[in-house]
């Protein structure tokens, strides 16, 4: 189990039980309606084996960390087949974490993994359960430790994006010619009361299996940064297909229908694994080569059962249940589900509101909720359609469309999709034949610009069409930009460069390098045919780690077959 699924798996137990030297927790023959599994927490005691055909009855002691649990008719057994006191000669006693096997299941745990553990012959520890389940991201895994990938090969192309932490770069292998993304995190400018989060995005991340969500492949880490080897996406976001989605016909009602399915899996696979996405809008939903749409960015994500309290989102698309602080679930993703459709298809959320710091943005926002979606925001389009995008935004989340059981189950099943037929089997399978995507994205090209080394400890962002407006300008060069822009990386006092962009690789041209005022004075200006190279300070800053917190980071460690590939 992953950290975050332990942590909740540990706030919904029920509770810590403690026995007396003597007390049988488990009795042979006993049977439960209700069983549980218990972790010894502290002190110790006995599991008493029967007998076996012309054996002899087994004895052995339980420690801290051992699991049992009782038997069920679920695994098989009408009864328990073994017994459990508390206490043992070093010990008086045993406190053990009591949890409904109930509860495991919903994590996943199988019935299979249950009875390897409750067996009288198969008592093991409980980090031995695994659920993890097999999927691509792992065989690209087995293709790390058998050698027909290594992180060595890995060469930088260009930066696809930044995000508060650090920066997203397009990698390719040199060997096999496939293109990764790689986020790359400043351990130095995390502060400590996000660690947390930082590694439940990489575990959340792990956990995911779909085609509809952008793949884990694997992650590392050094003395600096944190690294995460992803699935590149490089055919832009939904943000970028607006006008598809703004004609106001068949056509856009038929973009809608496919895009919005795309969505509607990638949540249902998360709901499935008890996982709140958070954060859904037209950025984080982007495309792969094919046109299939994929989410991304977990940054916000959290496993939970039951309701979560955090206040967290983008604020036009957070739903009034995060905004009033009274507990969220699943339903939050349906809410923000019928803001990006409005947003995509009217070409802006249904309300929208100015933020400030004094917070009032919010009861502003709560107002404008309660006023409820206006059908005659899309006049033009299907009246499923506008009565599909009411549903999703009803104020009271157990009204909301895919809110409960049914979930996601009952979204596909709406009207609006009823109506066309949609053939979510087709788009499961993704088959381009029966469902082909409205959008085809043009064969990526990487520029044909330099490569700044982005693994050098502080990122050189490129800009493009544009040069830097408030800055110093310390020296005029005139040579071939790609060693401008190694001089640049290689100069500290240096910030940055413009220069025309060249016609070919090896032409010189006049490199203007230039140095930043104060730390809100580098602005942009446009001027086509120019390219720009800055510094990027603000997503760097060097790591000096707290012995109170050494090893916050482990889950990022590379698994041990991995770490002599990565270090030769």
């Amino acid at each position: 189990l992953f950290q975050s699924q332990r942590r909740e798996l540990a706030r919904h137990a029920r509770g810590y039980q403690r026995f007396d030297r003597g007390a049988m927790v488990i009795k042979r023959g006993r049977r439960k309606e209700s069983p549980l599994l218990y972790v010894v927490a502290a002190g110790g005691g006995k599991a008493l084996l029967p007998a076996q055909g012309s054996g002899t009855a087994v004895e052995f002691r339980l420690h801290r960390g051992d699991v049992f649990g009782e038997r069920s008719q679920s695994v098989g057994s009408d009864c328990d087949d073994f017994s459990v006191r508390a206490g043992d000669q070093d010990h008086a006693s045993m406190t053990c974490l009591c949890i409904a096997q109930s509860l495991l299941q919903s994590f996943g745990v199988s019935e299979a993994d249950l009875d390897l553990t409750l067996s009288s012959g198969n008592l093991q520890q409980f980090d031995d359960i695994h659920v993890r389940s097999p999927g691509s991201r792992l065989s690209l895994l087995s293709q790390l430790e058998s050698g027909n990938f290594e992180l060595v090969n890995l060469e930088p192309v260009c930066m696809l994006g930044s995000g508060g932490f650090g920066v997203v770069t397009l990698q390719q292998d040199r060997v096999t010619k496939k293109y990764y993304a790689m986020k790359r995190i400043s351990k130095g400018i995390i502060p400590p009361c996000f660690y947390e989060n930082v590694c439940a995005e990489r575990d959340l991340m792990e956990l995911a299996d779909s085609r509809f969500i952008i793949r884990y492949i694997c992650s590392y880490r050094d003395a600096q940064f944190l690294y995460m080897l992803l699935e590149p996406a490089l055919g832009g976001d939904l943000n970028q297909l607006r006008p598809l989605f703004q004609d106001f016909g068949d056509s856009a009602n038929a973009t809608a229908l496919f895009y919005v399915a795309c969505l509607v899996a990638g949540l249902e696979h998360l709901h499935e694994r008890h996982v709140i996405f958070r954060d859904l809008k037209p950025e984080n939903a982007v495309l792969d080569c094919k046109g299939y749409a994929k989410l991304c960015d977990m940054g916000m994500a959290r496993f939970v059962f039951g309701k979560t309290y955090t206040f967290c989102g983008t604020p036009d698309y957070m739903a009034p249940e995060i905004l009033r602080g009274s507990g969220h679930d699943f339903a939050v993703d349906w809410w923000a589900l019928g803001v990006v459709v409005t947003d995509l298809l009217a070409g802006a959320p249904p309300w929208n509101v100015e933020q400030d710091s004094s917070g009032c943005w919010v009861k502003a926002l709560l107002a404008h909720q309660k006023q409820g979606f206006q059908p005659d925001i899309l006049p033009e389009s299907p009246g499923s359609l506008r009565m599909f995008i009411q549903e999703l935004l009803a104020l009271d989340p157990a009204k909301r469309l895919g809110s409960g059981s049914p979930g996601a189950a009952q979204v596909r099943g709406h009207r609006w999709f009823q109506e066309a037929s949609f053939d979510f089997e087709a788009l499961h399978g993704q088959d381009m034949v029966k469902l082909p995507p409205p959008f085809r994205p043009e064969k990526f090209q990487p520029p044909c610009l330099p490569i700044p080394d982005y693994r050098k400890d502080i990122p050189v962002r490129l800009q493009e069409h544009r040069v830097v407006n408030g800055a110093r300008r310390v020296s005029e060069e005139r040579m071939e930009l790609h060693r401008a822009v190694a001089a640049l990386q290689a100069n500290d006092a240096i910030d940055g460069l413009y220069a025309r962009r060249p016609s070919k690789p090896d032409e010189e041209v006049f490199v203007f390098f230039i140095q930043q005022r104060d730390s809100d004075s580098m602005t942009f200006d446009e001027r086509p045919g120019w390219v720009t190279y800055v510094k990027d300070r603000a997503l760097f800053k060097s790591y000096e780690e707290d012995a109170g917190r050494a090893g916050w980071d482990a889950p990022f460690a590379l698994p041990p077959a991995l770490c002599v590939a990565k270090d030769a």
